[in-house]
């Protein structure tokens, strides 16, 4: 059974509205240019406040957030080769990988925080316990197009998707070795070491169930 998400009651939501608004109300900008920000503006304003809220309520793990722009027409296996560079897949896991619909999509790379490893390593529970506290899901599509369009990032920054298959804990990894970039997809991973993060795009609210 899925833990249920808790969001933000409307009363949580009024009370930082109201705040700000205060604020603004004795910031002095002038009404004219106000303005034309509401006029021009409102929908680069919106995500950007979003995303200064979001970054306080997640602060203790900040994100790394990048929008790509996903082809769906697409099989996951040509998702994956358009990425190129050594690959090592098992064709029945990547049949099981999650995927998504929408075509624009930010792909959130996030790290556990430390109170989450013993040892240096973190379970695959805990790590599908943290997709949930942050409202993520896996999407393999989406995290590829992120490599296709910046084929040097997972060499910077090494990172994993994870999943269960249903009877299994299952991957898809994305980094490098010997100065060659390589993926893998496969199962049976019990334990990740502390130089992985992980990646996964936001679920859709409505589709939250206990």
């Amino acid at each position: 059974m899925t833990p249920s998400i808790q969001f933000a009651s409307g009363f949580q939501i009024a009370i930082l509205a109201d705040r700000i608004a205060s604020a603004m109300r004795t910031a002095g900008f002038p009404k004219d240019l106000f303005q034309e920000v509401l006029d021009h503006q409102p929908d680069l304003l919106t995500p950007e406040l979003l995303e200064v809220v979001r970054k306080h309520v997640e602060g203790g793990n900040p994100m790394i957030i990048h929008r790509v722009r996903v082809e769906r027409t697409r099989s996951k296996s040509a998702s994956l080769l358009a990425i190129g560079g050594i690959q090592h897949v098992d064709n029945k896991v990547l049949a099981s990988a999650p995927t998504g619909e929408d075509e624009d999509v930010d792909v959130y790379i996030f790290k556990p925080g430390p109170e989450c490893y013993t040892e240096g390593r973190i379970s695959c529970e805990e790590v599908e316990r943290q997709y949930e506290r942050y409202h993520l899901k896996p999407d393999l599509q989406a995290v590829a197009a992120l490599h296709e369009e910046d084929p040097s990032w997972s060499a910077r920054n090494p990172h994993a998707m994870q999943w269960h298959d249903g009877e299994h804990y299952c991957f898809a990894s994305f980094g490098e070795a010997c100065g060659r970039r390589r993926i893998n997809v496969n199962r049976y991973v019990h334990v990740w070491d502390n130089h992985w993060s992980f990646a996964g795009v936001r679920k859709n609210p409505s589709s939250v169930s206990s």
